[in-house]
């Protein structure tokens, strides 16, 4: 991604390919990590990656519900984007009955038609399930915000995420852009 931003590719025709994924809409997370202790992380959607990606960070940078990034700290900090592929498929009745987690994918939660949770693969990292069952009733009530019960409107879908992570030592664009909050 450095090399898209600053415009440095092997020839220009692969910069061009690279790079106009850039300026297509998606969604995009990011989290910052000191010392492998979660310090801010956030969703940003439906927005122009590259507008997405800087706008997550600074939003990550921000995060309440986390103890605040200092300047001190920022050397330490590692920068995880990620972006979030579409399509979104949605679980079956099937593999709710199974009850498993597929680990290694990113979960939307939706209900009421309008409350959502999204939990990213890397929630494994720091909280255990016991079941997808316990997964998603933690999505549900410390994300969307609701109780989750079987017979309540629900749609779980489930999709792919591509991640980047980026700290001081990489001198890359993310650890640019933090330290430009901080200044």
């Amino acid at each position: 991604l450095k090399n898209i931003f600053n415009g440095n590719s092997n020839n220009q025709s692969n910069l061009y390919k690279e790079s106009r994924r850039l300026f297509l809409k998606a969604d995009i997370a990011a989290a910052l990590w000191v010392g492998g202790e979660l310090r801010g992380s956030t969703i940003v959607e439906n927005k122009i990656a590259a507008f997405g990606i800087v706008d997550s960070i600074k939003l990550s940078s921000q995060d309440k519900r986390f103890k605040p990034l200092a300047a001190e700290e920022l050397s330490e900090t590692r920068i995880q984007i990620m972006i979030i592929d579409s399509p979104r498929v949605p679980l079956s009745d099937g593999e709710i009955a199974k009850n498993e987690i597929y680990a290694e994918k990113g979960y939307l939660l939706i209900a009421d038609s309008n409350k959502r949770g999204w939990f990213l693969p890397e929630v494994l990292n720091i909280k255990k399930f016991i079941n997808l069952e316990e997964y998603l009733k933690s999505l549900a009530q410390e994300k969307a915000g609701v109780l989750y019960q079987k017979k309540r409107t629900i749609s779980v879908s489930v999709f792919e995420v591509q991640d980047f992570i980026e700290s001081k030592k990489d001198n890359g664009i993310f650890y640019d852009l933090l330290k430009e909050f901080y200044l």
